[in-house]
């Protein structure tokens, strides 16, 4: 592990009020009563846990999760993992509940869902959008559909949560409720959205293959996925709903092993959406062990710089809102983070 305080010992990175607290004690249950099952993964380079180092013993909600980071091509992933069945069920039943204390109101989730429609349109300005046919994975409340909707598309998506994809319908959104894998589609599509999706299957080759096989030949895919760097700090990234853990680099070489290329990226906080295209079959293999040592250096030196930042930052809100102490602490994380890029640079 990289330090102590990842091991498994129940304490959360993150404030939980007394709901999730709830919910994270159900989700532990129900793993002790055996209703959720949990099976070994490899890595997406196909090496094994043989071939990494053990990063994590726990996500940021305390929850007992051995977390990896892969020798052969530095992805970081979780296993062992729920399998596909118990993975279905705790979409249903526990995600939102230990994520956000309670169910997120249908509503909220499509407002803030269409603000998201907007960035993308936004970075697809210069390509004519009416009449395309576009299908979202994972479309929640459809809010992301909505917005291209009022573009003149021909909309439709689907998602696994009955409450979200009832309220996207009432909106007159064509949505279904299911697995992506299990659903009979027909016809292709011009643009198939997997916005905070992709991170979270297991298996995402079999999307990714389905997703192709249902592109028109012009079409493209756009991936949104969470930018998981050693500038985020870890602790607030780690959680068992994200099996993988993607950088620019490991998203790029995973991609092109299944036929894909990035055609363009666009950059949001804490994200990176990537469009992405058919590419010509090769032989590619996604490990690149040369990656891993700058990485791993990486984490290391951002633990030890947030074991004197999260001290620092705790004292200074101790002493209060005064001038001097916080003109302090953003000097010294300025310092901190030219510190981290020079160390970067010389790897």
């Amino acid at each position: 592990m990289i330090f102590p305080r990842y091991r498994a010992d129940g304490h959360p990175f993150v404030e939980m009020n007394a709901s999730q607290q709830l919910a994270r004690q159900t989700y532990l249950d129900k793993v002790a009563r055996g209703e959720y099952r949990l099976k070994p993964l490899a890595c997406l380079c196909g090496a094994t846990t043989r071939q990494a180092i053990q990063i994590a013993r726990k996500e940021r909600h305390g929850l007992p999760q051995d977390t990896w980071m892969c020798r052969q091509c530095s992805l970081i992933y979780l296993s062992p993992y729920l399998d596909q069945q118990s993975l279905t069920r705790f979409y249903q039943e526990d995600y939102r509940n230990i994520y956000d204390g309670a169910h997120q109101p249908a509503g909220l989730l499509f407002q803030k869902q269409r603000i998201a429609g907007d960035q993308i349109i936004s970075a697809l300005r210069a390509e004519p959008l009416k009449n395309l046919r576009v299908f979202e994975i994972g479309c929640g409340a459809g809010g992301i559909l909505s917005q291209f909707k009022s573009t003149g598309c021909d909309v439709s998506g689907c998602d696994l949560d009955q409450r979200y994809v009832r309220y996207g319908q009432d909106q007159g959104l064509t949505l279904h409720l299911g697995s992506f894998l299990d659903l009979p589609l027909k016809g292709s599509y011009d643009l198939i959205l997997l916005c905070e999706v992709l991170e979270h299957m297991p298996e995402p080759a079999l999307v990714l293959r389905k997703a192709l096989n249902l592109l028109s030949p012009q079409g493209s895919l756009y991936i949104e996925v969470p930018l998981c760097t050693p500038h985020h700090e870890l602790a607030a990234q780690l959680q068992n709903a994200h099996v993988w853990y993607f950088d620019e680099p490991t998203l790029k070489a995973y991609l092109e092993t299944q036929g894909l290329e990035i055609d363009r990226s666009v950059f949001f906080t804490g994200y990176f959406g990537n469009f992405v295209k058919r590419r010509p079959s090769s032989s590619l293999k996604m490990r690149d062990a040369s990656i891993y040592g700058p990485k791993i250096r990486s984490y290391y030196f951002h633990e030890l710089i947030g074991m004197i930042r999260r001290p620092l930052s705790k004292a200074l809100r101790w002493i209060g809102a005064d001038y001097f102490p916080r003109l302090c602490y953003r000097e010294i994380r300025r310092l901190c983070y030219a510190a981290t890029k020079r160390f970067q640079e010389n790897s």
